[in-house]
């Protein structure tokens, strides 16, 4: 007995590009059934949580060591996984800290837009050696 797996696609187009660029487009594929613009909404809101996801397992295992703590006790793995949890929000609640403490090679640069935070590495960088 063999059973059918069905793929949905659906095409999801840049609204507002900024200004002089192309909008993007995105072909987007999903196991999961898409039948109504609010559902491709969905479907298309959550795909672009997955920048963020990836960027939090990226910098946590290079920055953060996530992925270096060894032992055998659950417990203690879950322990380690919290803590770098929140030393990652605590770097991306620093944010606006870092951004008003620039460089002094950063004095200069353009601003960035009114909404936008640094970086987890631009604020982990920030904070001073001791």
């Amino acid at each position: 007995m063999g059973s059918s797996h069905g793929v949905t696609t659906f095409l999801a187009t840049e609204i507002d590009p900024p200004a002089g660029e192309d909008p993007l487009d995105w072909v987007l594929a999903t196991n999961l059934l898409v039948q109504t613009p609010e559902q491709a909404l969905e479907k298309l809101s959550w795909y672009l949580c997955r920048w963020q996801i990836e960027h939090f397992f990226r910098f946590a295992k290079q920055r953060l060591l996530l992925n270096k703590f060894r032992t055998p006790e659950v417990a203690h793995e879950k322990h380690w996984w919290e803590l770098v949890c929140l030393a990652y929000i605590q770097l991306w609640l620093a944010a606006p800290l870092a951004d008003a403490l620039p460089k002094p090679w950063e004095r200069y640069l353009p601003e960035r837009p009114s909404g936008t935070l640094s970086s987890s590495s631009r604020v982990h960088n920030a904070i001073p050696d001791e």
